[in-house]
C-alpha cells in the first residue's frame, strides 16, 4: 500500500469518528432540550395547580371578608364593607350583600353605590347572575410575585438571638419586636408608607406568567380556569381587543393575533367546577393526630378550645370565608368560563 493510499484510509476513519461524534452531540442536545421542555412542563401543570388554591381562596374571602372598591379613577375606595357570603347567611338570598342587605359592587367619585334601574345597587358585572352565561364575564387575576408584598417581614430567623459573649452573654433578652419588617431599600423618612404599600412590581428574576379566572355559574359555584402563559388569562384574541390589551401581543395586527394563539399552544389550562358553602368548623372542634397519641381514643371529638397544646391534637380556629364544600376536575374545556 503506497502511502497516498494510507493517508486517504486515515482521512476516512478520521472523517467516520467526527461524524459519529457530531452524531452522538446532536442525540445528547437534542435529549437535553427534550428534558428541559418536560421540567417546564411540569413546572407549568405545578403552577397551574397552585393557581387553583389561589382560586379558591379568592372564592372564599370575597364571600365574606369585605369589599374594596375601585372608584372611577382606579384608586381604591376607604370605604371597606364586610360580606355576608355568596349565599347570604342571614336570609339565603344570593349575595354578596352588605351589612345593610343591599348588594356589594362598584361605586362612584364619591365612593357611593351605583344604582342599577331598579334603583338598587349593582354588582360587578362578573358576580351579577340576572346577566345571560354567554354575556357574563369572568373575574380575570394576575399573579406573580412582587419585588416586596405589603407588610413583609424580615426572613431574619433570630431576631434576638442570645448573645455568646459580652455583659449579656447567654440572657434570652427579647429587646427587638419580631418579626422585623423587611427594610432593605426603604428609606428611612418615608419607611412606614413603604412598609404599608410595599412594591408592586413584577420580579422579573422569579417570574412565571400565571393566572387564574373565575365564572360564577350559580349562587355558590363557580367555574375556576387556572393557566400558566402569556396569554395572560384572556379567552380569545376578541377578549384581548374589547380589553385594549394588543399592545401586550404587538399590536392590533394579524401578527399580533398570531402571537397571542402561538402563547395559547404554549401554556396551561386546567378547568374546575368549585362549590362554595358557608358552613365552617366550631372553633372548639379538632381532629385529633392518633399517631401522636394512644390508639384507644376517638379519631373525632369535641374538646375544650384551651387544649390546642395537647400533644396528640391540633386546635382549629374559627374561619371566617366559608369553605369550598367539591372541587371537581373538568376534563373538557367548559362552553362557559
Amino acid at each position: 500500500m503506497t502511502s497516498a493510499h494510507r493517508q486517504g484510509t486515515v482521512l476516512i476513519i478520521v472523517a467516520g469518528i467526527s461524524s459519529l461524534m457530531a452524531a452522538m452531540a446532536l442525540t445528547f442536545l437534542v435529549r437535553m432540550r427534550s428534558d428541559v421542555e418536560e421540567s417546564q412542563a411540569l413546572v407549568r401543570e405545578a403552577q397551574a395547580h397552585i393557581m387553583k388554591v389561589a382560586a379558591c381562596n379568592f372564592i372564599m374571602e370575597a364571600a365574606r371578608l369585605g369589599w374594596d372598591p375601585k372608584l372611577p379613577d382606579g384608586s381604591r375606595s376607604p370605604i371597606r364593607r364586610e360580606g355576608f357570603g355568596w349565599i347570604d347567611v342571614r336570609d339565603g338570598q344570593p349575595g354578596p350583600r352588605g351589612e345593610d342587605g343591599k348588594r356589594l359592587g362598584p361605586v362612584d367619585a364619591s365612593g357611593s353605590p351605583v344604582l342599577g334601574s331598579d334603583g338598587q345597587p349593582k354588582w360587578d358585572q362578573w358576580v351579577d347572575l340576572t346577566l345571560p352565561d354567554s354575556t357574563r364575564p369572568a373575574k380575570r387575576c394576575l399573579m406573580y410575585v412582587m419585588q416586596r408584598p405589603p407588610f413583609a417581614v424580615s426572613p431574619k430567623v433570630a431576631v434576638n438571638a442570645i448573645p455568646t459573649e459580652g455583659p449579656d452573654v447567654l440572657k434570652p433578652y427579647l429587646s427587638l419586636p419580631d418579626p422585623q419588617p423587611f427594610q432593605s431599600g426603604m428609606p428611612s423618612a418615608e419607611f412606614a408608607q413603604a412598609y404599608i404599600s410595599g412594591n408592586p412590581q413584577i420580579d422579573n428574576a422569579r417570574y412565571l406568567p400565571s393566572w387564574f379566572r373565575v365564572w360564577r355559574a350559580t349562587p355558590a359555584s363557580f367555574v375556576i380556569t387556572c393557566g400558566v402563559g402569556e396569554t395572560l388569562g384572556y379567552r380569545n384574541w376578541d377578549e384581548v381587543v374589547a380589553a385594549n390589551e394588543t399592545g401586550r401581543f404587538g399590536g392590533p395586527t394579524p401578527e399580533g393575533r398570531e402571537m397571542f394563539y402561538f402563547h395559547q399552544q404554549q401554556e396551561v389550562r386546567l378547568w374546575y367546577l368549585v362549590e362554595w358553602s358557608g358552613h365552617v368548623a366550631s372553633s372548639d372542634y379538632q381532629n385529633l393526630q392518633n399517631e401522636f397519641g394512644p390508639k384507644t381514643v376517638e379519631t373525632y371529638m369535641q374538646r375544650p378550645i384551651n387544649t390546642s397544646q395537647e400533644s396528640r391534637s391540633q386546635g382549629k380556629m374559627v374561619n371566617p370565608v366559608g369553605t369550598i364544600r367539591m372541587i371537581q376536575r373538568l376534563l373538557n374545556e367548559p362552553r362557559f368560563w
